[in-house]
């Protein structure tokens, strides 16, 4: 609410909550609030497409309960988002740099785009978790919502609906946000996150069937992750396909995750890089 970009209206979704969150945000004194109450937790994904739903107007963006907007969020993203468009850029969708919450790394360094939906499901958009969007709808497919069946990842889904008219996503290269790792988000769950790549295959098979390495690299990351959960068999199901591509360095990467589970697959990740997105050949697509 201290946001520089003062109107606003901020549709506070109670996804069911009963930690007390409900007494606390009622006593704040802002008209610009409006109380959406859940009857029963149905997720973050319901949740969002409830607040789609309500709300109407064209420019919209998503808060999670853990995060932080800087000040200057929502004014330098609309900001970028109507210059790129004077420029003839086709642009939908805005993403924005990041920071962890309290930490002293030196941030990223972002990529503008602008970025397609090629771009998108090859997991290289920097800058593309949900608090981190702003949605042009006036652009975008009028109908895109959250895919309430993806268990996790469900942000990059979305990003894909908003663009299945061509349009692109751009990012905001300045740090605009500070995250904080949930217990519950994919950072937390690594079976829920295996679970959303492999929920990415089924959905994008057909356009992933051009592009048999990034039908490798989505089955990697899901037998990764079984490992990091210790569910040997769903893991064992991936890798003939995981292995299709990088073949020497992805088996040292899951042997080391079979060998020493997360521990491994930690030391795995800082020495063999496997998870880095896949280079798409030429003659794919």
């Amino acid at each position: 609410m201290s946001q520089s970009h003062e109107i606003l209206t901020l549709y506070l979704i109670n996804d069911g909550s009963t930690d007390g969150g409900e007494e606390i945000v009622r006593a704040i004194d802002d008209q610009r609030i409006v109380h959406v109450d859940l009857a029963e937790n149905q997720g973050a994904a319901h949740a969002r497409n409830v607040g789609l739903s309500r709300a109407h107007t064209s420019l919209i963006a998503f808060m999670d309960s853990d995060d932080i907007w800087l000040p200057r969020k929502l004014q330098i993203q609309i900001q970028s988002l109507r210059r790129w468009q004077q420029q003839g850029i086709s642009v939908s969708v805005v993403g924005c740099g990041w920071t962890y919450l309290g930490s002293d790394t030196p941030p990223t360094t972002f990529s503008v785009g602008p970025f397609s939906r090629l771009d998108v499901l090859s997991n290289r958009v920097p800058g593309m978790g949900t608090p981190k969007l702003l949605i042009d709808r006036s652009r975008a497919v009028s109908n895109a919502r959250f895919d309430e069946t993806f268990p996790s990842l469900e942000e990059g889904d979305y990003v894909m609906s908003c663009l299945a008219n061509g349009t692109n996503i751009m990012v905001v290269p300045d740090v605009l946000l500070e995250v904080r790792r949930g217990l519950k988000d994919h950072m937390g769950s690594s079976r829920l996150t295996a679970l959303g790549w492999e929920a990415y295959l089924d959905k994008y098979s057909d356009e992933m069937a051009d592009y048999p390495a990034l039908v490798a690299w989505y089955s990697f990351r899901a037998a990764r992750d079984h490992l990091k959960s210790r569910d040997i068999v769903r893991a064992l199901d991936r890798i003939p396909l995981a292995l299709s591509r990088e073949r020497v360095r992805r088996t040292l990467h899951l042997v080391l995750g079979v060998i020493g589970g997360r521990g491994g697959l930690a030391v795995a990740q800082k020495v063999l890089n496997a998870t880095r997105p896949p280079e798409l050949e030429g003659g794919e697509g």
